[in-house]
């Protein structure tokens, strides 16, 4: 991943995506995007897969766990 592009907005098909998390880490680095993020709707049931499938391929995963955010 090296382009300086970013898609921070992606889901899997743990959501309403169509990739499994590690498919998605495939086309990122396959696209030369220098950075991905999983956002699943409703759910972290990927956030494991898409981290250790990043770590494997040298890519630093990024997710947004709705838990860690402060409620106004």
């Amino acid at each position: 991943m090296q382009n300086g592009f970013c898609d921070l907005h992606t889901h899997s098909y743990y959501s309403d995506g169509t990739y499994s998390p590690s498919e998605i880490i495939d086309e990122a680095i396959r696209a030369g995007l220098s950075a991905v993020a999983l956002t699943d709707h409703n759910t972290t049931a990927g956030l494991a897969e898409f981290s250790q499938y990043a770590a494997g391929k040298g890519a630093e995963p990024h997710h947004h766990d709705s838990r860690k955010c402060k409620k106004s």
